[in-house]
């Protein structure tokens, strides 16, 4: 793990990268690609200083709603994250100023509540879960999509 100075944390399409590199090791992952402009090992994970804090400057500086996108190029919550809690201290800004901009509109957390309330009753929903791998993570007897909802 190594700390760098960056000027922002969002992406011109409004991806949030908390951290960059990854300590999975999966053999299909996309974001090891030499276009993405590492300059170091993919396993050395690369921690922003003061990402949250940018975070939260430039949500404030938006002027138009948007969606946020995490985990794009890697995991969200990869295993520093259990000790370090930046993607944790993100999702919180976020809500928080989501409450802010759509006063009257649910929380995330709320959005996941209302699935399983959903699911416990028997009304079928989707969750987006990528990447979905066949033969892979596609089979029954991978219950980590199964675990999805049971939110």
């Amino acid at each position: 793990m190594h700390k760098v100075m960056v000027k922002g944390i969002l992406s011109s399409n409004n991806g949030m990268n908390i951290y960059r590199g990854c300590s999975h090791g999966c053999i299909y992952c996309d974001s090891r690609s030499l276009c993405y402009g590492m300059n170091h090992i993919f396993e050395d994970i690369e921690v922003k200083i003061d990402g949250t804090q940018l975070l939260e400057d430039a949500l404030k500086k938006k002027r138009k709603k948007c969606m946020i996108g995490t985990g794009a190029m890697r995991d969200p919550y990869i295993h520093i994250e259990e000790k370090l809690q930046n993607t944790r201290k993100s999702l919180e800004i976020i809500e928080k100023l989501c409450k802010i901009i759509e006063p009257n509109v649910s929380t995330t957390k709320e959005r996941f509540e209302v699935l399983k309330v959903m699911r416990d009753n028997g009304i079928p929903t989707v969750v987006w879960i990528s990447p979905i791998l066949p033969y892979i993570n596609d089979t029954e007897k991978n219950n980590g999509i199964q675990l999805s909802f049971d939110i």
